[in-house]
Protein backbone atom coordinates (compact mmCIF):
# COMPACT_ATOMS: atom_id res chain seq x y z
CA UNK A 1 0.00 0.00 0.00
CA UNK A 2 2.69 2.40 0.91
CA UNK A 3 4.83 1.76 -2.55
CA UNK A 4 1.32 2.15 -3.99
CA UNK A 5 0.60 5.71 -2.69
CA UNK A 6 4.29 6.50 -2.96
CA UNK A 7 4.11 6.20 -6.97
CA UNK A 8 1.03 8.31 -7.03
CA UNK A 9 3.43 10.84 -5.13
CA UNK A 10 6.98 10.27 -7.21
CA UNK A 11 4.22 11.66 -10.40
CA UNK A 12 4.39 14.98 -8.86
CA UNK A 13 7.34 17.33 -10.31
CA UNK A 14 8.37 18.93 -7.48
CA UNK A 15 9.04 15.43 -5.19
CA UNK A 16 12.27 14.83 -4.88
CA UNK A 17 12.19 11.09 -2.52
CA UNK A 18 9.68 10.11 -0.26
CA UNK A 19 10.81 8.10 2.70
CA UNK A 20 8.74 5.85 5.13
CA UNK A 21 8.75 6.10 8.67
CA UNK A 22 7.15 5.31 12.43
CA UNK A 23 6.25 1.55 13.07
CA UNK A 24 6.19 0.45 9.25
CA UNK A 25 9.50 1.58 8.92
CA UNK A 26 10.62 -1.12 11.15
CA UNK A 27 8.02 -3.58 9.88
CA UNK A 28 6.31 -3.33 13.19
CA UNK A 29 3.19 -1.94 12.59
CA UNK A 30 -0.20 -2.98 13.50
CA UNK A 31 -3.54 -3.41 10.91
CA UNK A 32 -5.06 -0.21 12.98
CA UNK A 33 -2.09 2.13 11.78
CA UNK A 34 -1.26 4.71 9.04
CA UNK A 35 1.47 5.32 6.84
CA UNK A 36 3.68 8.14 8.07
CA UNK A 37 5.71 9.36 5.31
CA UNK A 38 8.52 12.08 4.89
CA UNK A 39 8.32 13.82 1.90
CA UNK A 40 11.52 16.03 0.49
CA UNK A 41 10.42 18.85 -1.93
CA UNK A 42 12.71 20.94 -4.51
CA UNK A 43 13.19 24.14 -2.95
CA UNK A 44 10.74 26.22 -2.36
CA UNK A 45 7.95 24.07 -3.96
CA UNK A 46 7.31 22.67 -0.28
CA UNK A 47 3.52 24.68 0.55
CA UNK A 48 2.98 23.64 -3.30
CA UNK A 49 3.22 20.59 -2.97
CA UNK A 50 1.86 19.65 0.17
CA UNK A 51 -1.07 21.34 -0.96
CA UNK A 52 -1.37 19.15 -4.10
CA UNK A 53 -0.66 16.09 -1.76
CA UNK A 54 -3.53 17.09 0.03
CA UNK A 55 -5.92 17.64 -2.56
CA UNK A 56 -4.97 14.71 -4.21
CA UNK A 57 -5.08 12.28 -1.33
CA UNK A 58 -7.67 13.73 0.14
CA UNK A 59 -9.68 10.50 0.41
CA UNK A 60 -6.39 8.52 1.42
CA UNK A 61 -5.36 10.42 4.51
CA UNK A 62 -5.44 10.49 7.60
CA UNK A 63 -6.92 13.92 9.43
CA UNK A 64 -5.92 15.89 12.36
CA UNK A 65 -7.78 13.99 15.69
CA UNK A 66 -8.35 10.31 14.16
CA UNK A 67 -7.82 8.21 16.63
CA UNK A 68 -7.41 4.89 13.57
CA UNK A 69 -6.54 5.49 10.18
CA UNK A 70 -6.02 2.02 8.78
CA UNK A 71 -3.46 2.24 5.25
CA UNK A 72 -4.22 6.22 5.29
CA UNK A 73 -1.52 8.73 4.42
CA UNK A 74 0.18 10.71 7.29
CA UNK A 75 2.87 12.87 5.78
CA UNK A 76 4.02 13.58 9.12
CA UNK A 77 7.12 15.63 8.00
CA UNK A 78 8.24 17.65 4.72
CA UNK A 79 11.41 19.34 4.07
CA UNK A 80 12.85 20.48 1.01
CA UNK A 81 16.51 19.61 -0.42
CA UNK A 82 17.71 22.97 0.94
CA UNK A 83 16.92 22.01 4.41
CA UNK A 84 17.54 18.26 5.14
CA UNK A 85 19.20 18.36 9.02
CA UNK A 86 17.36 18.12 11.70
CA UNK A 87 18.32 20.51 14.31
CA UNK A 88 16.65 18.33 17.35
CA UNK A 89 19.65 16.02 18.19
CA UNK A 90 18.54 13.70 20.82
CA UNK A 91 18.87 9.86 20.61
CA UNK A 92 14.82 9.52 19.77
CA UNK A 93 15.65 11.95 17.04
CA UNK A 94 18.54 9.97 15.79
CA UNK A 95 16.80 6.95 16.27
CA UNK A 96 13.71 8.11 13.89
CA UNK A 97 16.38 9.73 11.06
CA UNK A 98 18.35 6.19 11.04
CA UNK A 99 14.84 3.93 10.66
CA UNK A 100 13.32 6.22 7.45
CA UNK A 101 13.28 3.71 4.58
CA UNK A 102 13.96 6.10 1.51
CA UNK A 103 11.35 4.29 -1.16
CA UNK A 104 11.77 6.89 -4.02
CA UNK A 105 14.71 9.18 -4.87
CA UNK A 106 14.90 11.58 -7.54
CA UNK A 107 18.62 13.18 -6.82
CA UNK A 108 20.58 11.14 -4.08
CA UNK A 109 18.42 12.71 -1.54
CA UNK A 110 19.04 9.59 1.02
CA UNK A 111 22.69 10.30 0.77
CA UNK A 112 22.39 14.28 1.44
CA UNK A 113 19.56 13.25 3.87
CA UNK A 114 22.02 11.48 6.21
CA UNK A 115 25.11 13.22 5.48
CA UNK A 116 23.29 16.22 6.80
CA UNK A 117 22.14 14.46 9.37
CA UNK A 118 25.65 13.30 10.46
CA UNK A 119 25.27 14.09 14.13
CA UNK A 120 23.47 10.96 14.71
CA UNK A 121 26.87 8.62 14.61
CA UNK A 122 27.11 10.23 17.86
CA UNK A 123 24.46 8.30 19.20
CA UNK A 124 24.00 5.20 16.85
CA UNK A 125 27.34 5.11 14.77
CA UNK A 126 27.49 1.21 13.33
CA UNK A 127 23.68 2.00 11.53
CA UNK A 128 24.52 5.50 10.29
CA UNK A 129 27.77 4.21 8.66
CA UNK A 130 25.64 1.34 7.37
CA UNK A 131 23.27 3.06 5.60
CA UNK A 132 25.78 5.33 4.37
CA UNK A 133 27.13 2.27 2.31
CA UNK A 134 23.39 1.75 0.99
CA UNK A 135 22.22 1.94 -2.63
CA UNK A 136 19.63 4.69 -3.22
CA UNK A 137 16.37 3.93 -4.84
CA UNK A 138 15.72 4.89 -8.15
CA UNK A 139 19.20 6.76 -8.17
CA UNK A 140 19.73 6.82 -11.73
CA UNK A 141 16.72 9.09 -12.24
CA UNK A 142 17.73 12.53 -12.35
CA UNK A 143 16.72 15.34 -10.45
CA UNK A 144 13.86 16.66 -12.95
CA UNK A 145 13.27 20.44 -11.87
CA UNK A 146 17.07 21.42 -11.44
CA UNK A 147 17.19 20.66 -15.06
CA UNK A 148 15.08 23.84 -16.28
CA UNK A 149 15.96 25.78 -18.97
CA UNK A 150 16.98 29.80 -18.67
CA UNK A 151 13.45 30.61 -20.48
CA UNK A 152 11.98 28.70 -17.09
CA UNK A 153 13.05 31.60 -14.71
CA UNK A 154 9.78 34.00 -14.54
CA UNK A 155 7.92 30.72 -14.42
CA UNK A 156 9.72 29.79 -10.92
CA UNK A 157 9.42 33.29 -9.57
CA UNK A 158 5.93 32.26 -10.08
CA UNK A 159 5.94 28.85 -8.22
CA UNK A 160 8.31 30.50 -5.41
CA UNK A 161 5.16 33.36 -4.88
CA UNK A 162 2.37 30.79 -4.98
CA UNK A 163 4.29 28.40 -2.90
CA UNK A 164 5.08 31.46 -0.45
CA UNK A 165 0.89 32.59 -0.24
CA UNK A 166 -0.30 28.73 -0.06
CA UNK A 167 2.75 28.73 3.09
CA UNK A 168 0.94 32.15 4.94
CA UNK A 169 -3.08 29.90 3.79
CA UNK A 170 -1.90 26.76 5.13
CA UNK A 171 -0.01 28.18 8.33
CA UNK A 172 -3.24 30.29 9.46
CA UNK A 173 -5.39 27.12 9.30
CA UNK A 174 -2.56 24.89 10.96
CA UNK A 175 -1.80 27.96 13.99
CA UNK A 176 -4.88 27.04 15.73
CA UNK A 177 -4.65 22.95 15.77
CA UNK A 178 -0.73 23.83 16.74
CA UNK A 179 0.77 22.21 19.64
Amino acid sequence: IAYKYATKLAKLPFVEAIFVTGSLSMNNCKKSDDIDFMIVTTPNTLWLTRFIVMMIFIKDRRFPGQKTAPDKICTNLWLDTNQLSITTRTLYHAHEILQAKCIFDCGNVQYQFLKQNSWVKEYLPTVYLSLLKLPSPNSILSNRFSQVGEGSRVRYFGIQILNYILFVLQYLYMKSKMT
